[in-house]
């Protein structure tokens, strides 16, 4: 479900951190790239202020760190 300002994300996998780490990774340069054709500086300036002082691999920060994972099960009595 995409909300204005965050992402819930149903899933399940192995490895669910490197799958959630591929999605994240993925649709930021997928994103980050047509904000830079569509030249959306406004939006291209906040992510970059965004980013970490320290993180040096990268010039725009489009998702958050981490995640919250929460563990779901299908109620048996329904």
């Amino acid at each position: 479900m995409i909300i204005e300002n965050h992402v819930h994300l149903i899933a399940k996998a192995e490895r669910l951190d490197q799958s959630v780490h591929s999605f994240k990774s993925y649709t930021a340069r997928r994103l980050i790239d047509f904000l830079e054709k569509q030249k959306v500086q406004r939006l291209l300036e906040r992510l970059h202020f965004a980013k970490k002082a320290h993180k040096t691999d990268r010039e725009y920060q489009f998702w958050q760190e981490g995640c919250h994972a929460g563990d779901f099960q299908r109620n048996s009595d329904a």
